[in-house]
This record gives C-alpha cells, structure tokens and sequence, in this order.
C-alpha cells in the first residue's frame, strides 16, 4: 500500500511556496507576507514577517547562509541573522519569480524586467539582460545547467543561455530551432545531465544533451485544467499535477536514468482536495508545499542491511557494540550522509575513498547513504 502523506501540523494551514534548507534549519515561505524558520529539522517552527502585510513573496533561496526572498510588489528582502531583522532593497523591482547561483554570484529572474544580478557588498541588484530581446523579458525561471544559466523566457518556445565568452545571452527553441507560437515553459530544472521543463501544464519536454527536448509524458496524469509542477531529487525528477478545477494532487516520479519513452510512477496515495504549488525532497523525505500547509512522506521505504560477506559494499560492525563502523566499498563513494529514522541529518561528507570510518553517533538506528557514481544506496546500521 503507499504510504500516505502527512501535514506537518505544526505549521498553519496556509498556502506555501518555497521550502530550503541550510544545515539543521529549514525554512518555508508562505504564499503572503511570512516565513517560518525550524532550527531544529522541523520539529518546532517560528514565523518571521519580512515586512507589511501588503508583501506577497513570490520565491525563496539561501545563498551564503543568507536568506533572500524575492516579491511581487516590494522588491527583494534579505537576512543574515536567520530571519530575526531583514533589509528591504531595489523596491522598484516587481514580480520576482525565481533564483539562481552561478560562478559565486546570485541571480533573479523578473517578469516583465529579465535578469538581475546581485552585488553582495552594498546589497543592491543590477540589470543582468546583455542582448536578451524586448520580446522575452518574461523570464520565468532562471536555472543553473552544469556552470551554465538558462533562461526560460519568452512567449513562443525560446529559452536562453548565457555564453560567457561573449557575456551574452543566446536565444535557442524547444522545437526543432524555430519559434512556437504560444508556447510558455515557466519552470525548469536540472539534475544529471537532464533538463526538464513544463508549459505549466502537463505537458513536460526534456532533453538528456541540452538542445534536443522530446516530449516525456508516458502515465502523465491529464485532465481539462491540469497544471504541473517539477523538481530534481536525488535519484528521481518529481511531478506534481493538480486540478485547477476540482481540486487534487497526483504526485509522480521517474528516474533520472530512465529510458525515453518509461512511464512515470505514482509516489504515495493521492492528495483529494487542494493545490500543490511546490515539490521538493530533503532530509530523505519528500515534501508537497500546498494551498493547505506542507505535507511530507519519508523517502526511505527500504534499505540495504550490511552484510561483511558483501563484495561491493560492506558497513560493519551493526549492531556496533561501542565500536568505530567502518565502511569498505569496491568503487570509490563520493558523498555520505548520516540520517536517523527522523530524517534528521547527523552527518554529511564529501569524500573520494573506498575505505573510510563513521562519525561517533549515539545509540540509536540510522540509515547511511552513500553515493557512488552519482547513484545513492541506503545502508541500516544499528548504534547500541
């Protein structure tokens, strides 16, 4: 049976738009004028009001331990102090609609203005359009594709990338290297080689070489007034697909591995009323940001027990008796991540070894991920 989702109740039923994480604290901007700030993984919440109550916040990210939010009426907020004092800058600036980083720069992108930069030092944000037309300063969505940003903007199928050599933007098309009358695709993402783009519908293009997109629609859910939502999580791209009409939520995934043309999966039972704004996975748990709160599901729905007689992977000892666990791989792990049954993260690390020891962990049963080539297995010790 799949499991079922669950509100976190200790946040008020209320539509929420962005959720991110910076070590132990998360943080979850409502679709209005406040945040709420966990420092504790989401056990306990704080709400925070970045300024009057006219603010409707349109996005969220962290850059540098900073707090940024963009707005659709007062330009952007920032906060270096966890969202105890925030400074209010570029007010003129309206209809915020994304965030991205590159090269150690902070970027924006506008509705009906293009792309701002960030300048870090005196917090004030400057035009980023370099050559990008008059006909596509709606730009939607601006993302991070291997060290290169793309745009999603425009009206009739163009997206841009950014040549750094010229230090402009260059227009590229969806469809076979001509416009497309009407086709909008406000959100993007890229994980693994991939892109993946909606038209806000759901109807969702892809691309594995970053210029020719195929349609992946293969067990999409559809309806009259579907409308999607996408994101990348460790092994999987995620959809959310909700009834603008009736109300509802499917939420699907599909590996990033996945063949053209493979079906995508139904993740957990249906959401049967309510509007499903963002997807985003963290701390081994999936989380739904609704017109209703955020619910959650843990990702973890089984795991690999170590066994020292494996040839591939052994994490040992387990139960550990006060021992130093210790892990052997026969190919070399790129990342470890430590989480307890929670899905509280108690250790993360970016290595390259086959042989390494854990962290001390009190007693207690945890799941280790290690990733090893870019593919992430969950391994169950047990500390007592």
């Amino acid at each position: 049976m799949a499991q079922q989702w669950v509100r976190i109740n200790s946040l008020p039923s209320t539509s929420f738009i962005a959720l991110a994480k910076d070590n132990n604290m998360l943080y979850a901007a409502e679709l209005g004028n406040s945040i709420f700030i966990s420092p504790d993984n989401g056990a306990t919440w704080t709400p925070s009001m970045p300024g009057a109550d006219t603010v409707q916040i349109d996005c969220m990210t962290l850059f540098n331990h900073k707090i940024y939010l963009g707005s659709e009426k007062n330009g952007f907020f920032a906060s270096s102090d966890t969202g105890r004092t925030w400074s209010n800058t570029s007010k003129d600036i309206l209809s915020i609609s994304s965030f991205a980083e590159w090269r150690g720069n902070l970027y924006a992108s506008i509705l009906g203005e293009g792309i701002v930069k960030l300048n870090a030092t005196n917090n004030t944000w400057s035009s980023f359009n370099n050559q990008i037309p008059g006909y596509s300063v709606n730009v939607f969505k601006i993302i991070n594709e291997n060290d290169t940003l793309i745009a999603a903007a425009g009206a009739n199928g163009t997206y841009y990338r950014f040549n750094s050599s010229t230090s402009a933007w260059e227009e590229n098309y969806y469809h076979g290297g001509h416009l497309d009358a009407g086709l909008q695709v406000p959100d993007l993402v890229y994980s693994s080689g991939s892109m993946l783009g909606t038209n806000g519908g759901t109807n969702l293009l892809r691309t594995d070489n970053g210029s020719d997109w195929r349609l992946d629609t293969a067990g999409v859910k559809k309806g009259l007034g579907f409308e999607a939502v996408i994101n990348a999580g460790v092994n999987n791209f995620y959809v959310a697909v909700s009834s603008g009409l009736g109300g509802g939520s499917w939420i699907q995934k599909k590996s990033k591995t996945a063949a053209a043309g493979d079906r995508w999966l139904d993740e957990g039972d249906p959401l049967t009323t309510g509007f499903t704004y963002g997807i985003e996975e963290l701390n081994s748990k999936l989380y739904l940001l609704r017109t209703d709160g955020i619910y959650f599901k843990d990702m973890i729905t089984a795991v690999h027990t170590p066994d020292p007689t494996d040839e591939k992977i052994s994490i040992y000892p387990s139960p550990s008796g006060g021992r130093p666990v210790n892990v052997n791989s026969e190919h070399i792990v790129t990342e470890v991540t430590v989480v307890n049954l929670a899905g509280v993260q108690m250790f993360h690390s970016i290595i390259q070894k086959k042989q390494f020891t854990l962290p001390f962990l009190p007693n207690g049963l945890y799941i280790v991920q290690l990733t090893i080539n870019k593919k992430v297995s969950s391994y169950k010790i047990l500390n007592q």
